[in-house]
Parts: C-alpha cells; structure tokens; sequence
C-alpha cells in the first residue's frame, strides 16, 4: 500500500497529469482513495495487493501518456513557430494562436494570419499535419504567397506538400530562375522589323 499512497501523491502534484489527463486522474484518484480507506475492508485479502498492483501500473500509465502527449506538444510548438516565421517573412500579419477547443489542450492550435485581401486559416495538430485554407484575392497571387510560405518553410527544414493538385508545383512563369517574358529592347527590334 506504501508504493499506492506514493503514486497517489506523485500524481496529484503532477502538473502534465493535471493538464493532459484530468479526467483520468480524478477517476484514479477515486479508486485509490476507496482502496486506501476501506483498506479493503469490503475485498477478500488476497484482492487487496493485486487491486493496488494494478492501481499503480495504470498511474505509470497515466504518468507517461501525459510526458508523451507534453513532448508532442512541444514538437507541435516548434512548427507553430516555423509557420508564424513563415507566414511573417511573406508578408502577412498573424494573430495569436489559440486552441480551438480551450478544454484540450492536445487539440489543434488555429493560426490566422492576413495580407491585404488575403487570409490564411491553419490548424496543426500533435502528428505535425498542418491543414490550411488560403482565401482571398482571385488568381495566382494566393498561390503565389502559398508557394512563397512553402519555400519559407523548407528553409526552416519542413516539408510542406500540399494536398490540392494545383498547389503541387509552382506555376511555370512564378518559379524562381524561370525566364520573363521579354521586353525592351528585344521586344522592341522584333515589333519593328
């Protein structure tokens, strides 16, 4: 019983546990109570040891879950990072990011950022999958800061790649080192001729 009352207030002071898992705490913290103030007054003796044995390896359990879910969520906070950077060094204005459901903090995060007549709505949760939606000015100017984020985000070391076909690849006559279309000079001695 002295390793149970160990994990009860291991998890009771366990802030991670208290953040990611407080429904499977108070549930815990229930059980274990029973136990230890009934003593088990009302189980045979032999109940007892084996109730507590599995009492403390579900608190190990719930212990590491909430470390695991922690580590994912600060992975998912780096690439929140990389995308704000991102999306600043193209140009837009981003708002603070916010959970979408303030009761789960292991949900999606939503990022809004804007430009002119453009906005960008993200959502990235804890398996690095970003899901976003870019609306605003007509044509291939949003695809344009679309490709200019991707391009922002491999320098960072993340892969971006798009689901939608025609976000797969840079337009030809937008891609870097892509030739213009001529003018000047050039374009001036062929109209003469």
């Amino acid at each position: 019983m002295e390793s149970l009352a160990s994990w009860e207030a291991v998890l009771c002071h366990d802030e991670l546990v208290k953040l990611y898992r407080p429904q499977e705490l108070a549930d815990w913290c229930r059980r274990a109570s029973t136990l230890l103030d009934n003593d088990g007054g009302e189980r045979s003796p032999e109940s007892v040891p084996r109730a507590a044995k599995e009492l403390c390896a579900a608190a190990e359990g719930i212990s590491l879950e909430a470390a695991e879910i922690d580590a994912k969520c600060q992975a998912r906070n780096d690439l929140l990072r990389d995308i704000i950077d991102s999306l600043k060094e193209v140009g837009f204005f981003v708002a603070d990011p916010y959970f979408e459901n303030e009761s789960q903090p292991e949900g999606d995060v939503v990022i809004q950022a804007r430009r002119a007549g453009e906005e960008v709505v993200a959502k990235v949760n804890l398996t690095d999958e970003v899901k976003s939606v870019w609306s605003g000015i007509e044509g291939e100017h949003c695809k344009t800061a679309f490709h200019d984020y991707v391009e922002s985000m491999a320098s960072r070391g993340a892969n971006v790649s798009p689901t939608r076909a025609d976000l797969r690849e840079r337009p030809i006559s937008i891609r870097k080192g892509a030739k213009d279309i001529p003018r000047g000079e050039e374009h001036e001695r062929g109209s003469h001729q």
